[in-house]
């Protein structure tokens, strides 16, 4: 037994030192073996290079702790920020439907009136085929920018745009939907407060 896991920890160091892990080292009786890289160059990124606009290459340095708690924290806020939006969607679906049924004339000229509303509807229908390749345009060139941007921060530096960014993300108003008007909302009398008053002959009108 002993000669045969001899037998394949030498092929298994042969491998590695002849295959195409080379940089990997290896190591007898370790319980895990990955992540053993020797050999690096001083000043180096462990990150992979990503291409440029102009054909150089630069690479990301190393993400820290802060920069994995800010992505988990954006994709926290952006799947609560979904959330509300298709609740406050379905909540309006909802409303245009009873009033449909209802034939309520205050919904009915709020829909052609409101602004946002429209926006929204003009927003969710079909694109046209040049709207599309407008899209795609933007998409390409706002990556192409992304890059550009990247590769002038410098290799082995801090990433500041990326956390402007994130920062941004969260400062950043969500998607607002349009609510529609409700009865108590135009109802003045819901909205009235009436205010009670004893006059005082030595102080004056008190509340």
């Amino acid at each position: 037994m002993n000669l045969y896991r001899r037998h394949i920890s030498s092929s298994a160091s042969m491998k590695g030192i002849g295959g195409s892990n080379a940089d990997i080292a290896f190591r007898r009786n370790c319980l895990e073996r990955r992540s053993l890289r020797l050999g690096r160059a001083p000043g180096t990124s462990p990150s992979r290079c990503m291409p440029t606009v102009h054909g150089t290459s630069w690479c990301r340095p190393p993400r820290t702790s802060i920069d994995l708690e800010l992505d988990r924290q954006a994709q926290h806020a952006r799947l609560l920020s979904l959330n509300d939006e298709i609740s406050r969607l379905r909540q309006l679906k909802n409303t245009l439907e009873i009033a449909k049924e209802t034939g309520d004339t205050d919904v009915a000229a709020w829909v052609l009136e409101d602004e946002e509303f429209q926006n929204l509807v003009k927003e969710a229908g079909d694109k046209t085929l040049d709207e599309k390749k407008v899209e795609r345009r933007l998409k390409r060139a706002s990556q192409k920018l992304y890059n550009l941007r990247k590769s002038k921060a410098g290799q082995g530096k801090p990433d500041i745009i990326s956390f402007k960014e994130k920062m941004a993300f969260f400062t950043r108003p969500g998607v607002s939907v349009p609510v529609p008007p409700t009865k108590s909302s135009q109802d003045p009398k819901s909205t009235e407060t009436r205010y009670q008053y004893t006059v005082d002959r030595v102080y004056g009108v008190e509340v």
